[in-house]
């Protein structure tokens, strides 16, 4: 793969409302584990910048309390676009990080979604540290 190929496949931070985010319980199980198998890029990325759990969740609440008027305050919650958001301003702040869109993807089908494309903000760090 030359250099100029390996940019074009870099996770492009500008379009975080063109990602493909699949619902985890509707697709069959080899799709979900390849999307979990790219979802792993992104975990060991996060593991680099938040080596343990609480740190990471502390990173989260700082975050959620910068959306306080868009995240409900009794369940703390995040919409799929809010997630988007979250890992895009992540990635963006790391550019060094090699990290293409589809293993965005593959990190964001991982989450189970309620009817109206919300996720529990607590499964964030569930789903990477255990």
């Amino acid at each position: 793969m030359t250099e100029v190929q390996k940019r074009l496949t870099m996770y492009d931070v500008s379009e975080p409302n063109e990602f493909l985010v699949l619902d985890n319980q509707r697709i069959n199980v080899s799709k979900l584990e390849n999307h979990r198998n790219r979802a792993k890029k992104v975990f060991r990325e996060i593991f680099k910048k938040f080596p343990d759990k609480a740190a990471f969740e502390k990173h989260l609440k700082e975050y959620t309390q910068e959306l306080k008027d868009e995240v409900v305050d009794k369940e703390d919650i995040f919409s799929k676009d809010q997630l988007k958001d979250f890992v895009r301003n992540f990635f963006q702040k790391n550019p060094e990080d090699k990290i293409t869109k589809r293993d965005i993807e593959g990190f964001l089908t991982n989450f189970t979604y309620n009817k109206h494309d919300e996720t529990l903000v607590s499964e964030i760090p569930t789903l990477i540290y255990e």
